[in-house]
């Protein structure tokens, strides 16, 4: 029971994260759809996408999943043209930064599928933020790069629910597990 319990756990934390991963290419793509239509004229431009943000960021919402409140708005969600460099950023803090060493932004400037991890803080091990990344087409170029991005703090509650939920499981069956042997064993 207590190996089980092991088992299940170690693919807790992988299987949350990948299903994180699976929304986050999602919405990258279909963002990255909604910034090739703004760019209509050949160059990228993000005042459509800056105003939906804008929105997103002073929406108000509560939603109760699983026991968790979710009531605030944590994506993070920024636009490189094809040199790399961010046209927009929906936190306002890397507008005209040169992103095109980020895997995210480079593997994807490449054709390729770019993700990546990154600590927001250093020295803060709780700061990690999982980005996705997918490309802006313009006629079928790719013309720039948009990257979405999550707080692993935002689902790691659920993580640790998940885990607490297995324990309290494993504990129990593991005592009915006792209780049958001593009973066999007292038979």
């Amino acid at each position: 029971v207590l190996l089980a319990m092991k088992l299940f756990s170690g693919q807790l934390v992988p299987g949350v994260r990948q299903s994180v991963e699976d929304m986050l290419v999602q919405t990258a793509n279909l963002l990255a759809e909604a910034a090739a239509g703004e760019a209509a004229s050949g160059k990228l431009e993000a005042h459509r996408i800056g105003a939906l943000f804008q929105a997103y960021r002073q929406r108000q919402f509560e939603a109760h999943i699983y026991g968790v409140v979710k009531n605030d708005p944590d994506l993070r969600v920024y636009l490189t043209d094809a040199r790399g460099i961010v046209v927009f950023d929906s936190l306002g803090v890397a507008t005209g930064e040169n992103y095109s060493r980020w895997l995210d932004v480079s593997r994807t400037l490449k054709g390729g599928y770019g993700a990546r991890t990154t600590l927001e803080n250093p020295y803060d091990p709780s700061s990690v933020v999982m980005y996705v990344a997918a490309p802006v087409r313009i006629g079928g170029t790719i013309a720039g790069v948009l990257s979405v991005g999550k707080p692993a703090r935002s689902f790691q509650t659920f993580i640790d629910l998940a885990k607490a939920e297995t324990r309290r499981a494993a504990l129990g069956l593991f005592g009915l597990a006792m209780l049958i042997a001593l009973a066999f064993s007292w038979w």
